[in-house]
């Protein structure tokens, strides 16, 4: 039998650039991939918590950037009146946070609206009330409800969350924040008990709430 040919098959590995295109592009298919349940993750927690509002409700994070600043402001301005209230027994005039410039009672270069501050209680429920100058604006309510003298729930009996304030004295106060268009009218505002049905959008700051009013 005649020898066959021998024949020499010479292996060249892959050039550096090569590999180095390979990684970049694995890289970039992982990199793309967490972004993308990244952006998914976020989603679905957002459209959950709009899920979870009822019809007179909103989320703080879907308001614009200016009443997002209000709300904050008042978030801030009612920490200074709680602490006040524990102090001397009552709550704060308007007009008494501003002098110590408590936002938003104090005035501010950056309100360009000309809110108007006031306060309103009845027994054991309390108004701040923020009114623009002009019509078409967002105006602010904060409601405070006091919890009862005697029996009145604490922290063991309820929960704290951001509808809920711990007192000095272990009770439970009861906090909601809202907004609505002014339409103007009357400076002397009713006091408002129940503000969903006046036209009021609750202003929910995305934690935990209450399931019962």
């Amino acid at each position: 039998m005649p020898d066959l040919p021998i024949r020499t098959v010479e292996v060249v590995p892959p050039s550096k650039s090569n590999e180095s295109i390979s990684v970049l592009l694995t890289s970039g298919v992982i990199v793309l991939f967490a972004l993308y349940a990244i952006a998914a993750r976020t989603g679905l927690g957002a459209r959950a918590a709009q899920a979870d509002n009822l019809p007179f409700q909103t989320l703080f994070q879907d308001l614009p950037g200016p009443e997002q600043r209000i709300v904050r402001s008042l978030r801030e301005g009612f920490t200074e009146a709680k602490r006040v209230r524990a102090e001397q027994g009552a709550w704060p005039d308007p007009a008494l946070l501003a002098r110590d410039q408590i936002p938003p009672f104090a005035p501010d270069a950056l309100d360009r609206e000309g809110y108007r501050w006031s306060k309103k209680q009845e027994r054991l429920l309390v108004n701040y009330l923020g009114t623009p100058g002009k019509q078409g604006s967002a105006e602010y309510l904060l409601v405070v409800q006091e919890p009862e003298p005697v029996g009145g729930e604490t922290a063991a009996a309820g929960v704290v969350d951001e509808e809920h304030e711990l007192l000095p004295d272990g009770k439970l106060l009861h906090v909601t924040y809202w907004r609505r268009k002014f339409a103007g009218g009357a400076a002397a505002a009713p006091i408002f008990s129940r503000p969903e049905v006046e036209g009021w959008t609750q202003v929910r700051l995305g934690t935990a709430k209450e399931t019962a009013r």
